[in-house]
C-alpha cells in the first residue's frame, strides 16, 4: 500500500473514531447528566420544602409554649380574646383586610350586644358579642 493510501485510511479511521466518540457522548453521557439536572431540580424543591416544615414546626413550638405557659384556662383565653371591648381595633382589622384584597369599604355598621351572663362560681369571664354588618366593593 502507497504512503498517501496510508495517510487517507488513518485519516478516515480518525474521523471514524471521532463520530463513533460523538456517538458514544450522545448515547450515555447526556442522559445521565439529564437525570442528574432533574435530581438536583427535585433536591431543591425537597430542600425548600424542608425548610419550611421546620418554619412552621418552630412556629408551633413557639405558641405551644405560649400555651404551655398559661397557668390556667382563663390566661389561655385570656390571651385568645381582647381584654375590653375595642370597635376601633376592630374596624380597623376590616379596613386592613379590605384594603389587602383590593376591596373599597363602603358602609360599616356596628352594633354592640348584651354580655353573656355567667355564673360567679365559673372561671370564665363574661364574654361581650359585636354584630358588624359591612358592605364591600371590589372586583371578583
Amino acid at each position: 500500500m502507497k504512503e498517501s493510501g496510508k495517510r487517507l485510511l488513518s485519516l478516515l479511521s480518525a474521523v471514524v473514531l471521532l463520530l463513533l466518540s460523538l456517538y458514544i457522548f450522545g448515547s450515555f453521557v447526556k442522559p445521565v447528566f439529564q437525570e442528574i439536572s432533574q435530581l438536583r431540580a427535585e433536591f431543591t424543591v425537597n430542600k425548600n420544602y424542608l425548610e419550611a416544615q421546620k418554619e412552621a414546626k418552630e412556629s408551633f413550638d413557639n405558641l405551644f409554649t405560649d400555651y404551655k405557659n398559661a397557668s390556667s384556662v382563663q390566661n389561655l383565653l385570656a390571651l385568645a380574646l381582647p381584654n375590653k371591648e375595642d370597635v376601633a381595633d376592630a374596624v380597623y382589622q376590616i379596613q386592613a383586610l379590605a384594603g389587602v384584597n383590593n376591596m373599597t369599604l363602603i358602609n360599616i355598621e356596628v352594633e354592640e350586644g348584651q354580655s353573656e351572663a355567667v355564673s360567679a362560681k365559673s372561671l370564665i369571664r363574661e364574654v361581650g358579642k359585636m354584630k358588624i354588618n359591612l358592605r364591600l366593593s371590589g372586583n371578583y
